[in-house]
């Protein structure tokens, strides 16, 4: 059968006798990358809703879901609620848009990791900067409070927003630009004039340091004076990497995968097609199929590593897994989170019965290992019993009855 696939690697797989490798391919990698059919739609056979579903029942290898930190890493544990789908980005050839390593398990990547505590902490500083952060849901105003502020515990630990911001700072790094408090222009033609239109803020700094509403002189001189105060409590370096390093987020076992769809119904006008200047019910829905991570089973759970570098501060490893739970809790990660996917339970109670079953599963490892072994070593000693008794028996066989009596009499202990 032809294959579509690059032409060094259709060269060599040409050169064997057995040139249908789909049929025995048994790599979920492999067959999402090298094994590609973009070609595919679902008026053809077989479709592309076959194509993903082979690759669904090829099993990630056990060696991926061993992975080990390194050591002096803290880990966090969340349990997936709800479908998953990270690494949206890249087109087909990258695993058909789904992040799966070289032995096809799914994982998160750690720039995504990264980017989920930085968003919840940002987000936990905007909100200290705009305290208007509940609202009544009944006449009676002591019945029935909301709490909007939902990230305060983010922020338990600093008494004033550019300590906060410092932190955020440190442990995430930044540039030059991140200290910027300029906002965004656009240019736009409007009938004979060009105007020109502030966007939003360029450093993600200034806008979780300004207050929406207060638009004005004031308010941009307090995201300055905020940014100044937090630069004063940071090395003088033009740019910064980060103290903590985000490690891609690896599931216990293998969560398998499943076929979403995405129909649209006015494809022609989202395209852009003369006829189409409105978006008229006229059109035939085209459903879209694509991979999905499954939701986690009781038991299971994603471990997200996070590994301390130099310059550390005392107690920011902690305020970085705090950051990273409460995000994957408010926001979740990876795409599509508005509609339900990328939702975790990262839970202090989950934290515990996870350590608490590993604890258990490490004692009952170890007293194992402790039994194996003793009765190696009981096995050992036996063996080592019979080899002496071997070796007299062969050494009495040349002496006489007196000098075998003699040589048992000489090889006697105190016992």
């Amino acid at each position: 059968m032809s294959l579509p696939l690059p032409s060094d690697s259709q060269a060599v797989l040409s050169a064997r006798s057995d040139s249908n490798h789909t049929d025995h391919n048994q790599s979920r990698s492999l067959h999402y990358s090298k094994y590609a059919r973009p070609d595919l739609d679902d008026g053809t056979s077989p479709t592309k809703k076959d194509w993903y579903r082979r690759g669904f029942a090829l099993p990630a290898h056990s060696r991926s879901l061993a992975w080990l930190p390194p050591e002096k890493t803290t880990l966090l544990y969340a349990q997936l609620l709800s479908r998953l789908m990270v690494d949206k980005s890249g087109g087909v050839m990258e695993n058909a848009g789904l992040a799966l390593d070289r032995y096809g398990s799914p994982f998160i990547p750690g720039s995504a990791v990264k980017g989920c505590a930085r968003r919840t902490a940002l987000a936990a500083l905007h909100e200290w900067t705009n305290p208007d952060s509940s609202e009544k849901t009944s006449e009676d105003e002591s019945l029935f409070e909301i709490e909007l502020d939902i990230l305060k515990a983010c922020r338990a630990d600093f008494e004033h927003p550019y300590e906060f911001l410092a932190a955020i700072a440190c442990i995430f790094g930044w540039t030059e630009a991140d200290w910027a408090t300029d906002k965004g222009t656009k240019r736009e033609k409007l009938e004979n004039e060009v105007k020109t239109f502030e966007t939003t803020w360029i450093s993600d700094f200034a806008w979780a340091c300004h207050n929406e509403q207060e638009e004005s002189i004031k308010a941009k001189d307090s995201i300055e004076e905020v940014l100044k105060n937090a630069r004063k409590l940071l090395p003088d370096y033009s740019n910064f990497a980060g103290t903590v390093s985000f490690l891609p987020a690896y599931p216990k076992t293998d969560p398998s995968l499943d076929l979403d769809v995405l129909t649209p119904h006015h494809k022609k006008y989202h395209e852009g097609d003369t006829d189409y200047q409105n978006a008229p019910d006229t059109e035939d829905p085209v459903p879209v199929f694509y991979p999905a991570v499954k939701p986690q089973n009781t038991g299971d759970y994603f471990a997200f590593p996070l590994l301390p570098l130099s310059r550390m501060k005392e107690g920011h490893l902690e305020l970085t897994k705090l950051w990273l739970s409460q995000g994957l809790e408010v926001f979740g990660i990876g795409a599509k989170t508005n509609t339900g996917y990328g939702w975790f339970d990262a839970s202090k109670n989950l934290q515990k019965a996870i350590e608490e079953s590993l604890k258990k599963r490490a004692e009952r490892d170890a007293r194992e290992l402790e039994q194996k072994s003793a009765a190696e070593k009981q096995e050992q000693e036996r063996e080592q019993a019979r080899q002496r008794r071997e070796a007299l028996q062969k050494e009495l066989e040349d002496l006489t009855p007196e000098e075998q009596e003699d040589k048992k009499l000489e090889l006697l202990n105190e016992d």
